[in-house]
């Protein structure tokens, strides 16, 4: 995990709406989203954020609250930076 000191910068990288729209555009999340399929939508970097959030916490009550299996599905979609990593400043 994170040392207590990098939770405020790590939180920050997490819940930053272009990273949460990055990680959604690279792993394809579009081709996956409502309105996609028929091109009626437009597909924006908040609508891909918002659904990215809306995953995790899917995941979250899916697992009954289960913070490893979250941590998990964070790290497994590119969310957390690897163990190690420097945090952007």
């Amino acid at each position: 995990m994170f040392a207590t000191e990098n939770i405020n910068t790590l939180l920050t990288y997490i819940l930053d709406n272009s990273k949460l729209a990055d990680v959604g555009t690279k792993k394809g999340l579009g081709r996956c989203m409502m309105g996609m399929q028929s091109g009626t939508t437009s597909l924006t970097p908040l609508y891909t954020a918002r659904t990215v959030q809306a995953l995790m916490g899917a995941v979250y009550i899916d697992s009954d609250g289960d913070l490893e299996k979250l941590h998990e599905a964070m790290m497994a979609i590119g969310l957390l930076p690897k163990p190690g990593a420097q945090l952007p400043v």
